[in-house]
């Protein structure tokens, strides 16, 4: 009987942890796959990653601040940019 009641006891933690979670781990790949960058952001919030591989050219400064915002199921989506030479984000889960 001790055990029956526990289990929902359980799961009423589980969610009040994931409850306190109010972000996404997103990671930003570069061509290849191979992530570049992370970032931690809030729920319906925004967020500046660098991506630091980004090659603009000879004597042009290394890198692309991607303007990166977050919905409440964690999708991603950019703001006034598109993905530069193959780069893209994916979800990690919650932070």
């Amino acid at each position: 009987m001790k055990l029956s009641a526990s289990v929902p006891l359980c799961d009423v933690l589980a969610t009040a942890a994931s409850a306190a979670q109010t972000s996404c781990q997103i990671e930003i790949l570069n061509v290849n796959q191979a992530v570049v960058a992370t970032a931690c952001i809030p729920f319906g919030g925004m967020q500046y990653v660098l991506q630091p591989e980004h090659n603009a050219g000879p004597g042009l400064p290394r890198g692309i601040n991607y303007q990166i915002t977050v919905n409440e199921n964690c999708g991603i989506g950019l703001v006034d940019q598109e993905w530069a030479h193959g780069d893209s984000a994916r979800k990690v889960g919650l932070c």
